[in-house]
Formats: structure tokens, sequence, C-alpha cells
């Protein structure tokens, strides 16, 4: 397999060390990180950026297969062993990549770098007819769409383009910052972010068991505050809602990648559950320059670890760190 390359960006990786929150999170992310760094990355540091380059590769001759996905070398007998074979197209699949965290934060600045290097490229992606193919269509992506299922199919390619694979769940500053601006084309930066969202998790996993009287607290404790449920929107919806944010309170899930289309520097209010631990969103927030908080609730455990809120803890938290 001959492989060229071409370097898209290029910078010093960045480590948290101690893992200390530059943007002002309360004192409680203090024990939340002491626990990350004890349990999940004993005696490591966390590095937010672990490329430091990222680059576009040429590749020739190659098969594409499984869940994860695998590229595999072939011979250009090989390749001609198969019936059928894509002459040429940019492979732009990575594990999760049809999650829509994934796909927004790590699958979605590649299709962006291949859509300006040649938007007539075809490209081998995790798609779906739901927000998938919504968000193309937001960014007027032109490319054509070859469709990968998972690994139950094998796909030979006789020129494929490869992109850097993203750490999971951990997006370079370029990924975010090609995502915003491409965004932000269609949608402008308003004056004065004047709306607060509350995330509502339709899923079983992590859900709030309380968000109804929490919801109806939080009006009545803020009367001159917007309140807004975000459940499920069309994505075009979804980004003009977010661009107008001025705190995003949320259960640790999808949801919260919305934060990508809001204004920079906006407080995000973290619910989780007591028994888990995972900063996706963290580091997402801290690429942002957001002041990030890790609230920690009452958890219902395994298997689903839903939340139950402590409305005075959280008013309090609030009033004291965001409005």
């Amino acid at each position: 397999m001959t492989s060229t390359e071409t370097v898209l960006y290029e910078s010093d990786a960045i480590s948290r060390k101690g893992l200390e929150n530059v943007y002002g999170s309360p004192k409680n992310i203090e024990i939340f990180l002491d626990k990350y760094k004890n349990v999940t990355y004993k005696n490591k540091s966390i590095t937010l950026y672990p490329e430091k380059r990222i680059v576009m590769k040429k590749l020739e001759n190659i098969i594409v297969f499984g869940g994860e996905p695998v590229i595999q070398e072939l011979t250009e007998e090989q390749l001609k062993g198969f019936k059928e074979y894509v002459p040429l197209a940019a492979v732009l699949v990575q594990k999760w990549g049809y999650g829509f965290y994934h796909f927004i934060n790590e699958m979605l600045p590649k299709i962006i770098r291949i859509y300006e290097y040649n938007p007539k490229m075809p490209i081998l992606i995790f798609y779906n007819e739901t927000f998938i193919k919504q968000t193309l269509e937001y960014l007027k992506i032109t490319n054509p769409i070859i469709v990968y299922n998972n690994g139950t199919m094998i796909f030979p390619i006789k020129k494929a383009i490869h992109i850097t694979e993203t750490a999971s769940g951990n997006p370079t500053l370029s990924d975010i910052e090609i995502i915003r601006k491409h965004i932000n084309k269609r949608v402008p930066r308003v004056d004065k972010p004047a709306i607060n969202i509350f995330i509502y998790r339709k899923e079983q996993l992590r859900s709030i068991v309380n968000f109804n009287e929490i919801f109806e607290a939080l009006k009545v404790e803020f009367p001159e505050e917007e309140w807004i449920i975000f459940n499920s929107l069309a994505f075009s919806e979804a980004v003009e809602l977010f661009s107008r944010a001025k705190l995003i309170i949320g259960a640790h899930g999808a949801g919260l990648s919305n934060m990508i289309f809001a204004p920079k520097g906006i407080p995000i209010i973290e619910l989780f559950p007591n028994d888990m631990v995972n900063l996706c969103y963290w580091h997402l927030s801290w690429t942002l320059e957001n002041r990030h908080s890790c609230f920690i609730c009452d958890s219902t455990g395994p298997p689903f670890l839903n939340i139950n809120i402590n409305i005075e803890e959280l008013t309090k938290h609030i009033r004291e760190t965001i409005i």
C-alpha cells in the first residue's frame, strides 16, 4: 500500500497535567476530577489533543471492513479479484461514528475538510436518514455518499484518501474551529444570547427522575430568565436554538454536543450520576473556553444510572456561579 500525506494542521499537544479547570468551575469538580484521575487515568496525565498533526493520506489498493473499522492493504492483483471496486473515495469511517456526538465532533470535521479539498469526491461514511442527512444538507455538502453499513460488507477501493483519526471524544481545536466556521456562515452569532436551555433526555439511560419538578422550580426561582426545554429538533432548528444560548444544563449525553453551536465562553452545567466518570463534554467545553461544571447527583445505580437532582443545591449553584 503506497501512501503520501499532506499536513492539514500541526501544533504542540496540550496536556491538562493535574486536570485543573482553568475556566472557573466550582469546587465540586475538583473531587470529580480527582476520581477521574485516580480511577480512569491513574498515574497518567490526560492529553486533550493527542495528535500533534492532522494529515490527509493518499492510499492505493485497500479494503475497508468491520465495525472498528479496519483498513487493509491489497496487491493490485488482489484488488482485481473483486468483481467490483470503488475507483476513488475518501474513507471517513471511525468506530462509533454513527452516533450523534462522535459524528459531529469526530467525523464532521473530516467531511468538511474533504468537501473543501474536492466537493465532488465520493466519501465513505456511516449514514442515516435523520441527523447525518440533515447535517450534510444544512452545510450544503455536495460530495456523493457511499454508505458504510457497520461491517457487514467489504469495500475494495483503488485510490483512497484517509484523514488522521480523532481520539474518541477528544476533537482538536482545529476540528472544532472548522465546524464553527461553516456553521457561522449560516447562523450569525447573536449580540446578546438570552436563553437558558435545559436538555431533556428521552433515553432510559441517565434520565433525570425529577426533571419536570426541577424545570418548574427553575422558572419560579429565576422568573426573569427565559427557560427552554430541548428534546429533539431538526438539525437546523437545533443549531439556531443553541446559537442563542447563554446557559446549557443537561445530563451527561449526546444532547450536550450542541454546545458546539452556542457562543463560546458560556456556562455549562453537566449533571452526572455519582457513580460514573466521563469527561468528553468537559473536554469539548474546555476547547470552547466554556465555564464547565460537573454537577454530581444521586444515582439509581446500574444499569441505567438515572439521576435525582437536589433543587436547592442546583439553584444555589446557578446563583453563585452562573446567572
